[in-house]
């Protein structure tokens, strides 16, 4: 099962990459939306992390190095292997530990493998 929390980050994650017209839905999406749970705010900030800059180095990324489809493309974008991957691994994760819900602090981490 996926927590509310994760749920709405996801949705945005691609709500984002349809909005700004990107043929894909990437980690870079689901790390913005997450940025917004306070889970992940909490996470990152304990870890030393700078929210604010990160958030602003994504958004540039994502306006400024995702190429954006024609506007009179009309597609949904199509989710990576990696996010896929990610999702995939939480999920083990979870189940692996005995949790009956599925968090955005766990995709936080199963995204560090992904580097």
């Amino acid at each position: 099962m996926i927590s509310r929390d994760l749920e709405k980050a996801i949705s945005i994650a691609y709500s984002e990459a349809k909005k700004r017209r990107h043929e894909f839905f990437t980690l870079e999406h689901l790390l913005y939306a997450l940025l917004h749970t306070q889970q992940t705010v909490d996470i990152l900030a304990h870890c030393g992390g700078n929210i604010e800059k990160l958030r602003a180095h994504l958004e540039e990324f994502l306006g400024t190095q995702v190429e954006n489809l024609p506007a009179s493309y009309d597609r949904d974008p199509q989710q990576t292997l990696a996010i896929q991957r990610v999702l995939q691994r939480a999920a083990h994760h979870v189940q692996s530990s005995g949790k009956s819900e599925m968090e955005p602090g766990n995709v936080l981490v199963s995204m560090f493998r992904e580097l």
